[in-house]
């Protein structure tokens, strides 16, 4: 899949947007969640931490690992928090 691919090279603003393009056509409750964690994933390599705050909170009840949003969420948090 390009946006994963596009992941993997760090190509953040690219990936973000084939996952959003993928969110857009997604029509299945798994390819909405792969589509909102790819986006969560890129907006954090892009530095947008409250964006990918936002993507894991959407995340919270779909999510297969609903702890590790959760978790992420709390990180990000505490991050923001730092000077």
């Amino acid at each position: 899949m390009l946006a994963y691919a596009l992941l993997g090279q760090r190509r953040y603003a690219d990936a973000d947007r084939e996952f959003r393009k993928l969110l857009y056509l997604s029509t299945e409750r798994e390819s909405t969640v792969q589509a909102r964690w790819g986006m969560a994933q890129s907006l954090e390599g892009m530095g947008d931490l409250q964006g990918a705050i936002v993507q894991y909170e959407a995340l919270r009840g779909d999510a297969g690992d609903p702890a590790y949003a959760a978790e992420k969420i709390g990180r990000l948090k505490a991050r923001l928090r730092k000077p």
